[in-house]
């Protein structure tokens, strides 16, 4: 048996304009006849105006926030210039920790200088002093633990500093450190650059204990390579 399904009809509805006018809605939640006649809702009735202003206060945070958005997105760009000599400090004591870090694991328990235990305090001392050359600040072959009474730069400083590496790690990678104010004399770090290298130096300091290395030479050489300050395109 056939059975024919019939299509309801639409019902007719009040347009909700001035006009009062009956139509037979073509689409699901039409309330209006057409868009003139929603416009004319708009503009002449109370609703209307309160959903103009709900429309506007709507684009109006939608633009506050964008510019807010904007706004957040160059402050971050801008920050590493704003805040240059900060976050070089901050690159330098990430350096030095891993530095540390580095002579800790290979068992260097005593001051590089002095051949001493450490004390309280155990510093990264520089083998070339950074105040003539800049370049070197953060070459990890160009830092090693120390007292921190030792780590003050002088002709006697140096002298032990020399001797310490020397037996430590041989005439040859004594002279590399000695050579690494001729190698990198001219390398520029942006501020952009040194915010970028402390992200990848605290990330070296968290994960430390999960590279390997041979030994302190190799470890640091690894570390370099990995900031990417001291590479081997430098």
């Amino acid at each position: 048996m056939n059975s024919t399904i019939k299509q309801k009809t639409p019902k007719q509805k009040t347009c909700l304009c001035p006009c009062g006018e009956k139509f037979t809605p073509t689409g699901l939640g039409q309330k209006h006849i057409s868009q003139s006649h929603y416009a004319r809702w708009l503009r002449e009735t109370d609703a209307g105006q309160k959903e103009i202003a709900k429309k506007m206060d709507k684009a109006k945070k939608q633009i506050e926030n964008k510019e807010k958005s904007d706004w957040n997105k160059k402050k971050q760009e801008l920050l590493p210039v704003v805040h240059e000599k900060k976050y070089k400090g901050l690159l330098q004591n990430e350096i030095n920790k891993l530095s540390r870090m580095i002579d800790a694991k290979f068992g260097y328990t005593l001051c590089i200088d002095c051949g001493k235990p450490f004390g309280n305090q155990i510093d990264a001392a520089h083998f070339n002093g950074v105040g003539s050359n800049h370049s070197i600040r953060y070459n990890l072959h160009n830092l090693h633990s120390a007292k921190s009474d030792c780590n003050q730069y002088s002709d006697k400083h140096k002298q032990g500093y020399t001797i310490g590496l020397k037996e430590r790690y041989g005439e040859s990678y004594l002279t590399l450190v000695e050579e690494l104010p001729i190698r990198y004399k001219y390398i520029k770090v942006s501020a952009v650059e040194v915010y970028e290298k402390l992200k990848i130096v605290r990330s070296l300091v968290k994960n430390f204990d999960t590279f390997k290395a041979e030994n302190g030479i190799a470890t640091r050489e690894m570390f370099n390579n990995i900031i990417g300050i001291y590479g081997d395109n430098n």
